[in-house]
Order: C-alpha cells, then structure tokens, then sequence
C-alpha cells in the first residue's frame, strides 16, 4: 500500500488585511521551493547531481523529483512526478478565520519522514514573507491533517508523529455501473493527446489520467511493489455525462526556475457522469489523495467525487 502522511498549518498573517493572491497554492509553492534548498543542502555547489549525499538528502527526495536508475517506467524523462502535494483552498476561499492562514501538505512513500523540514521551511518562508507583497506569517499550529490532533505549537521543544496513512490497492467500492459527481475543488489541469484540456474534459480523459497517475505514483513510491491485476479496458461510449458545469481559471506567475513568466490553468466545478466506474480500477480511491492531472505540487488538482 503507498503510504502518505498529511501535515495541516495554521498561521497568524502580521497583517490581517493582507491583501493575498485569490489561490494561495502558486504563491506557497514558489516560496517553498524558494526556500526548500536553502534550508537543507550542504552543498557549496548546489548541484544535486553531484551531491554525494543526495541520496539521503530531503531536497532531491521531495522537490526535484529525480528520476531512480533501472526504472521500468518514465525512461525519456529525466525527472519524475514528485512526492508531495499542497492542500490549499479553492480559488478565492480561505480555510480559518480572518486574519488566518491555513494550508496543508501531503508526502507519500520514503518523501514521508521528511515532513518536519517541509514544516520548517514554510516557518522561514513565513518570516521572510511570502507573494508580491512579502506577506509574513507566524505558524500557531502544526496539525496531524487539516484540523486534526496538534503534532506542534510554538514552545514546544518535540514534534508529535503524525499518522501513517495509506491508499488501499484494492478496487473501488462503488457499484459497476453507478453515477458519480465529480467536483473539481481546485484547478484541474489534464493532458490529453498532448495537448492540455483548458476548456473542457470528458470521462475519458478522467479515467485515463487517474489510472496513469495511481500507477506512477505507485511505481515509484510505493514500498510494496506488488503487482496489480491489468485494469479493464473500457469504450468511452459507455460513460454519459449527465450534467456539468465546468469553467476555466488561469494565473500568471513567474517561475525562478525557468526564469520566465507562465501561465497555470485549469478546470474548476463539477460534472454528473454515469457509467462503469466500479470497473474502473483502485484509482478511483486515490485520485482524491493524489490529487490528478498537472501541477500537483501548487495544489492543482483535488478532485472529489461522491455517488448519487
């Protein structure tokens, strides 16, 4: 079984007023991985790929996703999906009360025993200041969950250890042929035949990108390593969609990266579909942890989905 832990923050903005981006996964992330390789690398020359430790290091093990030797999967890339994702508020919502910041992460596989130095790089980012604005913030509350027992409060000299979660391999419990809503919390950003789908989705790009990310996610961080049975083919005629009502949002953002400004995007709303998700494979179960599509790690992709 993949094993994840999930951390929930609580913070105390120095100004209460501050006037934050609408989505606040763009601006923690870039903070973050602003801040990530400061915080841990011992390297002068800061080169991962020629880190002796860097085997043992948190910064390569959570943010840069580099791709293991001998895989089976993934082979033209350098680089693989990495294993953490923010969990932040829909677009133009906050979680807590005003003058509050609250967020979350999540780590999966070997990533997970690293979670008190993603906690303590966004403590740095907080009194260095966040977003356009250099918006500070104090954390109050490190929690097991959004919401969930105090693992950490200011004084405190120890961490709590957070729960050991796991996403369960098994097949989904829902019926073979159901209807489910689909609710895309945060952006939702799939590819399909190359290209991404910034307008609209159907069931298949829902199925095909669950099922692809369950299985990296599983190929590459899951401990176990054991072998699934293949997932059932099925035609895109026996999927209906019922009713949706789906909008795109983008934000423009400057990546230090790649030292160029970009554009994210994706879907929000939902979607009534019909057809044989009970046949679809374990992934449905994931995806809600995993979040799905592109641009996982800025909180893209939290999708939820309930039967009617």
């Amino acid at each position: 079984m993949l094993q994840y832990v999930e951390i929930g923050l609580s913070a105390v903005l120095a100004e209460a007023d501050a006037d934050l981006p609408p989505f606040l996964g763009t601006t923690l992330r870039g903070a973050f991985g602003l801040l990530f390789k400061r915080t841990v690398c011992q390297a002068r020359h800061g080169r991962c790929v020629q880190c002796g430790v860097r085997t043992v290091c948190p910064y390569p093990a959570v943010f840069e996703g580099l791709a293991p030797e001998g895989r089976q999967i993934m082979r033209r890339y350098d680089t693989i999906p990495q294993p953490f994702v923010l969990l932040v508020p829909s677009p133009g919502q906050r979680w807590g009360l005003p003058g509050e910041l609250v967020w979350g992460f999540r780590l999966f596989g070997a990533a997970c025993r690293f979670w008190p130095y993603v906690v303590h790089t966004f403590d740095a980012a907080g009194k260095a200041g966040i977003g356009r604005g250099r918006w500070k913030y104090t954390i109050q509350c490190v929690t097991d969950g959004i919401g969930g027992n105090t693992l950490w409060t200011p004084g405190c000299s120890d961490w709590a250890e957070p729960a050991q979660r796991h996403i369960d391999h098994c097949a989904s419990t829902v019926p073979p042929h159901c209807t489910l809503r689909w609710r895309f919390e945060t952006p939702l950003r799939l590819r399909s035949s190359g290209m991404v789908r910034d307008e609209q989705i159907n069931p298949m790009d829902l199925l095909l990108n669950g099922r692809r990310r369950f299985s990296i996610m599983r190929h590459f961080y899951d401990a176990d390593g054991s072998e699934l049975p293949p997932d059932e083919r099925l035609d895109a005629g026996r999927f209906r969609i019922i009713s949706e009502q789906v909008f795109p949002w983008a934000h423009r953002r400057y990546s230090l990266r790649q030292k160029r400004r970009m554009v994210l995007g994706g879907l929000l709303g939902e979607m009534v579909i019909e057809g044989p998700w009970g046949l679809s494979g374990p992934w449905l179960n994931a995806v809600p942890i995993l979040h799905l599509g592109k641009a996982t790690t800025f909180g893209f992709g939290n999708v939820k989905w309930e039967m009617l």
